[in-house]
């Protein structure tokens, strides 16, 4: 497939979750609409859609986009 994943973003491919597994980033688009999970060199797992991911959009826990207690919440963040 000439738009896939794996061919138009490479750097993408080691974040591809094993949770999506049989789909592999060989057999989608890059510009999908489809949610899959991703996993971040940060650790953390989430889903979005192939798009996001092919438009920039990186981890919404790291970038602040959602607050998990104890790891990016006001209080752990700024404990005075």
């Amino acid at each position: 497939m000439n738009n896939s994943l794996a061919e138009v973003h490479p750097e993408l491919v080691s974040e591809w979750s094993e949770k999506n597994l049989p789909l592999t980033p060989d057999d989608i688009t890059f510009g999908s609409n489809k949610k899959v999970w991703w996993k971040g060199t940060c650790g953390h797992e989430w889903q979005t859609s192939v798009k996001a991911r092919s438009s920039g959009e990186k981890c919404p826990i790291c970038s602040g986009a959602r607050v998990i207690e104890g790891i990016n919440d006001l209080s752990t963040l700024k404990p005075e």
